[in-house]
């Protein structure tokens, strides 16, 4: 339904809201998501995740957005695939948000 031979779609009516609502609430409903990807990586390019986070930014924003979903998506310019000292950083800062937001 999102993805196939065409374009990923961004637009859906409510039937098919419907349906990938039952299939993303047991999975990401009330969640906080933090996406890390390397700006440099070869391994899997970014451009190969956007269509997937164009689709998830624009649902939870839009007609998901009562499914409290939160998304945070970072891209570290000239880093592969890889963990680099400077996503520590925002890890903890994001770690520490979640706990706070629990409380």
């Amino acid at each position: 339904m999102i993805f196939g031979e065409s374009e990923a779609k961004s637009e859906f009516d409510e039937s098919e809201q419907f349906s990938l609502r039952r299939q993303l609430d047991p999975k990401i409903k009330g969640k906080r998501l933090l996406l890390c990807s390397g700006g440099a990586d070869k391994l899997v390019p970014y451009h190969c995740t956007e269509p997937f986070l164009k689709f998830l930014k624009t649902a939870t924003s839009g007609w998901y957005q009562d499914a409290n979903v939160y998304v945070e998506d970072i891209v570290y310019p000239g880093v592969g695939h890889e963990y680099v000292p400077l996503q520590l950083k925002y890890h903890n800062n994001f770690e520490i948000k979640t706990h706070e937001s629990s409380l």
